[in-house]
């Protein structure tokens, strides 16, 4: 739905691409334009006079931005030396951006002192820090959307979003949004923690970066995914989990997207390096799995370690499930009302007053040092396993700022402890300890939440350096992710993205067909008729409807029969009719009915199985409601797989430097083989683009990569590459020589 892309300059949107060399005219008269507009043009409010500021500085930094790019691309020379020097700047920055959410966060614990003394004093203090931070909570959520109308990336699943569904676009006023309210509602006790935000962060700086300096799609999706494999390093000090993470969780919803190219993997790991020395560099070494020597394993306890799996996939399915429901709940009753993370916060606090432990409030860090060290006993581990579950529910449900990630282990701590105890009373003979089934059990809930057990795996090997504990862990995890899902529960981010509607790639076809209803494309009755219809008004009719299909209804509208256009001819031409015909004597009164709520691959089943090209769709009782129709279905469909995909095309210049140019909506690249008709045609000739729409952006011969010369002849077997319209494409298949350049006369 649009012409064949052309070449951007480096001043359009932020769709743009890498760098082109030379300066841009353009960007140039957009920036004179800009300081002529402050000039001239009248300012009645400060408001006015601000925004005019604001949007010629934006000007002036993205040109200052597309020359410094143009400077590095000339001096690089390479376009893999030029993404690995950009994904180092978002590794620093990111790893500079995590160490300062870190002591944001310690800051604000100032102004939130821990809960303390007795009685009625340290009741009153559990319930009024959470929900004090709860109301700033719902204060900045309020100014965002009165002042800062962007949307916010708060965590992993706005950067999945990001990286699938908006091509790596995140603004970075979210990010410093992200970061207040982290601080805010972690310090006031929220039970979330900081490395999903961490994260978003890190993606936001290499979003924010690849804006910079102009790279487009693939380059910018890119840096994203480097920001957060960068976010996860810095927040563990794990560059390789940080990779794994990128690649398993980020990347993992995007077929159309290799991880595994060097474009995409090197970033990564580029990133995730010097993030984690950045993060050695402002925070020094610290880890949160602190752990000792861990006894081995003993063969006897793989049933433990089976049993610590199910309990961990029932409980990230259960917590999946849980706060995708509750947030649903939540808002479709109270939608963003400003008072509902102080509710949510007050919530909060009862439950740590109820259990009667403050480490319900926050991340709960020291439940893990303490289930690590064998100091948690099964009976507090019991009760903050479920008031744990339920504080993290309502905090992330209700608006507060963070992630599960640091709540994740805390549950898995917790069910580890409970399934170390019984094995210890049961098992006679040496064990591995309570602190090991308490490590494995926080890598398999967090695999059971994610349905991600590399990341796990990786990352709890990566910190605690003991191979001893890598064989439970890789059972534990692997069996937990397969019970989450044959409970049914989706993976916990893709869950909050489909609870905001919002559809990935690979899942387009099943939202296509699976999932919509066919009121969506069913269409109103043109015309219908009555039992008793003549032959005269039957052919009226079936010239009158699109599909040739024709409805019969009785006195309370309920569909009677059907009358086919093409059934009517196979009888016309046997000689079955009458002059006395009727419409009661000619309908097929074997109909498939559809109902409003059926999906539209039910309705394509149906179809496949009946060869009328229409199908009534009835309430209830049978009455006609509406008419669906096969051509609808199949148009809709192929606009869903086809029309919706956007793909991108990556140009080489004379001198090496890739360019990337973004293909819109609708808009396909496609090949043709020269056939022999059009041997010795030039493409001046044919002129594709005047009469079908299309652009050549690729001629091979063989192995031979050919000039674009629209004087050279083409020869029969040549390869086109063209990119334009899917209609046009195809009508490149039919295209003949003009009448005075017949192969014959050359």
């Amino acid at each position: 739905m649009g012409d064949a892309p052309r070449t951007t300059t480096p001043s359009e949107s932020d769709d743009a691409g890498r760098p082109r060399d030379g300066t841009s005219p353009g960007a140039s008269a957009t920036m004179r334009a800009t300081r002529t507009f402050a000039r001239l043009a009248p300012v009645t409010s400060r408001g006015a006079r601000l925004r005019s500021l604001l949007h010629g500085w934006r000007v002036r930094t993205h040109f200052l931005g597309h020359r410094i790019g143009q400077h590095l691309a000339r001096i690089t020379r390479d376009d893999h030396v030029y993404l690995v020097l950009l994904a180092a700047m978002v590794g620093v920055a990111a790893g500079a951006a995590a160490g300062l959410l870190l002591a944001w966060i310690e800051w604000v614990h100032r102004w939130f002192p821990s809960p303390g003394g007795d009685g009625l004093r340290r009741a009153a203090w559990v319930v009024a820090l959470p929900t004090a931070g709860g109301v700033l909570v719902g204060l900045v959520r309020a100014g965002v959307r009165r002042f800062v109308p962007v949307r916010l990336v708060e965590g992993v699943p706005g950067v999945i979003e990001a990286v699938a569904v908006r091509r790596g676009e995140i603004r970075g006023v979210g990010a410093a949004v992200t970061g207040v309210g982290t601080g805010i509602s972690i310090a006031s006790g929220a039970s979330v923690g900081h490395e999903g935000p961490s994260v978003a962060i890190g993606a936001t700086v290499g979003s924010v970066l690849a804006r910079f300096f102009g790279l487009r799609h693939r380059r910018r999706v890119a840096l994203v995914g480097a920001g957060a494999a960068a976010g996860i390093a810095a927040a563990f000090n794990a560059p390789l989990a940080g990779v794994i993470f990128a690649v398993e969780i980020v990347f993992g919803s995007i077929r159309t997207f290799a991880p595994s190219s060097l474009h995409t993997f090197l970033p990564l790991i580029v990133a995730a390096v010097a993030s984690t020395f950045t993060s050695y560099a402002v925070m020094g070494e610290r880890s949160e799995f602190a752990v000792g020597g861990l006894p081995p394993p003993v063969p006897a306890e793989i049933v433990g370690y089976v049993a610590l799996a199910a309990a961990a996939g029932v409980v990230g399915a259960s917590f999946v499930r849980t706060v995708v429901a509750a947030s649903r709940w939540i808002e479709e009753r109270f939608g963003h009302a400003v008072w509902l993370p102080a509710a949510a916060g007050l919530c909060v606090g009862g439950l740590a007053l109820a259990a009667r432990n403050n480490e319900v409030l926050g991340p709960g860090a020291g439940t893990i040092g303490d289930s690590l060290h064998g100091a948690l006993v099964w009976q507090v581990a019991a009760v903050l396993l479920l008031a744990k579950f339920l504080a993290t529910v309502v905090s992330i449900a209700g608006g507060a700022f963070g992630g599960v990630f640091m709540p994740s282990l805390v549950l898995g701590g917790c069910v580890g402890t409970l399934v170390g105890t019984a094995m210890q009373t049961f098992l006679s003979g040496p064990s591995s300890g309570v602190e090991s089934y308490a490590l494995v059990g926080m890598g398999a809930v967090f695999a059971a939440l994610m349905h991600a057990p590399l990341t796990p795996i990786v990352m709890i090997f990566e910190l605690t350096r003991d191979y001893g504990i890598i064989l439970p862990l890789m059972l534990a995890c692997i069996l937990a992710a397969f019970v989450s899902g044959r409970l049914g529960a989706e993976p916990f981010y893709r869950a909050i993205l489909h609870a905001r509607e919002v559809v990935l790639p690979d899942e387009r076809e099943d939202h296509a067909i699976r999932r919509a209803r066919i009121t969506e494309l069913a269409v109103p009755a043109r015309r219908v008729l009555t039992p008793g219809a003549g032959l005269s008004e039957i052919e009226q009719a079936l010239r009158d409807d699109p599909a040739a299909t024709v409805f019969v209804v009785d006195d309370d509208g309920r569909v009677a029969g059907v009358v086919d256009g093409r059934r009517l001819a196979r009888r016309v031409v046997r000689g079955e009719l009458s002059d006395a015909s009727t419409a009661a004597d000619l309908a097929d009164t074997n109909v498939p009915l559809l109902e409003p709520h059926d999906t539209i691959a039910g309705a394509i089943l149906v179809f496949a199985r009946s060869d009328l090209d229409a199908l009534p769709v009835v309430d209830p009782d049978g009455r006609l409601v509406g008419v669906l129709r096969r051509a609808d279905v199949l148009g809709r469909y192929a606009d869903e797989l086809l029309s919706r995909e956007e793909g991108e095309i990556d140009l080489v210049t004379t001198d090496g430097i890739h360019e990337e140019v973004v293909l819109a909506a609708g808009v396909v690249l496609d090949h043709l083989v020269v056939p022999a008709r059009l041997d010795g045609v030039t493409l001046a000739d044919l002129d594709l683009r005047g009469r079908c729409g299309v652009l050549v952006v690729e001629w091979r011969r063989g192995d031979e990569h050919l000039p674009i010369d629209p004087r050279a002849p083409l020869r029969a077997g040549d390869v086109l590459s063209l990119v334009g319209r899917r209609e046009g494409i195809l009508a490149t298949r039919r295209i003949e020589p003009p009448a005075a350049c017949e192969p014959g006369d050359r």
